[in-house]
């Protein structure tokens, strides 16, 4: 289990993880610590937004500075899916042409668009959410997004035929996912559960919902789908997270 937890840090994170003599199994069903993962992060986001809580500055500042360093932490990779995938999806060309502008290294127009959106919007939601709150929404915000990709690891097929990407969709079986799904409860539900059990159904429900549209367009997802759909599913969380936090 220790080595399956080791994996989904280092498939997750740039933290200096290198996890040595593993079976493909292994690799497979470590995807059941991707909302563990999760939490770690979150944890280290809330300890570096209490240190800057003290410094009195502006909210937006704050929250710039928490999400520049969930990107640095991540390593940027699944915003890097969010470009690729808006530049297929924006490409109107056939699957076989759009699965090629997704694997094009170079970022069109609607691609820097679309991660500048996702940026500006966490920034912008992050700043609504009171000190009180953070905790819970930053905890929110990325169980529930990795618990997504576990889903859609689970639930859809993969574009290829071998890779790493691969062996964690043939390694997410259903004891791994209800694993994931209980995990991923059993963090949020902590603050609130009512208010967790509404958003991982919402969750669930649009991340079916986004990767059968994406199934539809490329025939199967892709890593750089899975991204996509994951940074979406952390600003719709944040946004609800908001939304319940006012009424």
């Amino acid at each position: 289990m220790i080595k399956r937890f080791l994996l989904a840090i280092q498939f997750l994170t740039i933290f200096p993880i290198k996890v040595k003599n593993v079976s493909d199994e292994q690799i497979g069903s470590s995807s059941m610590f991707f909302p563990a993962i999760g939490v770690l992060i979150s944890l280290v986001l809330f300890f570096l937004y209490a240190l800057i809580l003290n410094l009195h500055f502006d909210p937006y500042l704050n929250s710039a500075i928490i999400t520049i360093t969930l990107i640095v932490i991540t390593g940027g990779l699944h915003l890097d899916g969010v470009a690729d995938t808006f530049d297929a999806i924006a490409s109107n060309k056939d699957r076989e042409a759009s699965l090629a502008v997704m694997r094009d290294s170079s970022t069109g127009a609607i691609g820097v668009l679309a991660l500048i959106s996702i940026i500006i919007l966490k920034i912008l939601l992050l700043a609504e959410v009171s000190p009180s709150n953070m905790l819970a929404a930053l905890l929110f915000m990325l169980v529930f997004s990795r618990f997504s990709q576990v889903l859609s690891l689970k639930m859809f097929k993969y574009i290829r035929e071998e890779g790493k990407a691969k062996l964690l969709f043939t390694g997410t079986t259903y004891p791994v996912f209800i694993i994931a799904a209980i995990s991923a409860l059993l963090f949020t539900t902590f603050f609130n559960w009512p208010n967790a059990l509404y958003i991982f159904i919402i969750i669930l429900s649009l991340t079916l919902i986004f990767n059968k549209l994406i199934s539809v367009k490329f025939g199967a997802l892709t890593g750089d789908t899975i991204g996509a759909v994951s940074e979406i599913n952390e600003v719709i969380v944040l946004f609800i997270f908001i939304l319940i936090q006012r009424f």
